[in-house]
């Protein structure tokens, strides 16, 4: 029968541990609990930084093991055990549900969209990305809940120039010209939002190439070439 070595409660394992609990204690006093801790987070604990976030990550994912004693007390503390891509999944399902009460559904997140939950943005429309691709997966109760709210599963084709000269035909149509297109203005062709006051930027400084009879038809509505012109 083999038997465990106790703890030497001076050790410097035993002396880590009990710092890190400190800094636990502390962390949950000012929050409530350890749910919304990050990856990253540290703690000043009488004057030293504690890096409690990358310790309780790597206890959640094994990486150092703990007595019943101290897991226990951080359970009361309000840890979650579950690996930290479930619990960032989970946070960002809280992102989506948050937008889509607020917007009616996730059919108008785009790339850049981001969303404050408890205080913290998330990168939502980036997420949805790369769920949609298969980059990150997600399990079958997320995909359920993320089809709920109304996510679109296929992937967006990239907008081409085509498109785009859409979008310009459509604003000048309802603005008389271009003269008036920012680098901020957002256009919607077939439901889909195009930035074209960034294309329009690209294109006039000549890092979005045009073909001549796409030019003229941009000069036709308005396009003012020079830099700094329009927006």
């Amino acid at each position: 029968m083999q038997h465990r070595v106790p703890i030497d409660l001076m050790s410097p394992r035993s002396r880590s541990v009990r710092r890190h609990l400190r800094a636990a204690r502390a962390y949950a006093r000012g929050h409530g609990d350890l749910a919304a801790i990050a990856a990253r987070t540290t703690v000043t604990v009488d004057g030293d930084e504690v890096r409690l976030g990358p310790w309780l990550a790597r206890i959640r994912d094994g990486g150092v093991r703990i007595d019943t004693r101290t897991r226990q007390e951080l359970t009361e503390l309000g840890m979650r055990w579950e690996p930290h891509g479930k619990a960032a999944a989970r946070r960002r399902l809280r992102a989506a549900r948050q937008y889509a009460d607020a917007h009616g559904g996730l059919g108008a997140v785009r790339q850049h969209t981001r969303v404050a939950v408890d205080g913290t943005p998330e990168r939502l429309g980036a997420w949805l990305d790369r769920v949609r691709s298969g980059s990150s997966p997600v399990d079958d109760d997320v995909r359920s809940a993320l089809t709920a709210l109304g996510m679109r599963w296929e992937v967006a084709k990239r907008p081409a120039g085509e498109d785009f000269l859409r979008g310009a035909r459509a604003y000048a149509a309802a603005h008389g010209s271009l003269a008036g297109v920012r680098h901020d203005t957002v256009v919607d062709v077939d439901g889909v939002g195009l930035r074209l006051g960034g294309w329009v930027s690209r294109v006039r400084g000549g890092r979005s190439p045009v073909t001549s009879a796409q030019r003229s038809v941009l000069t036709d509505l308005g396009m003012r070439w020079h830099q700094g012109a329009g927006g």
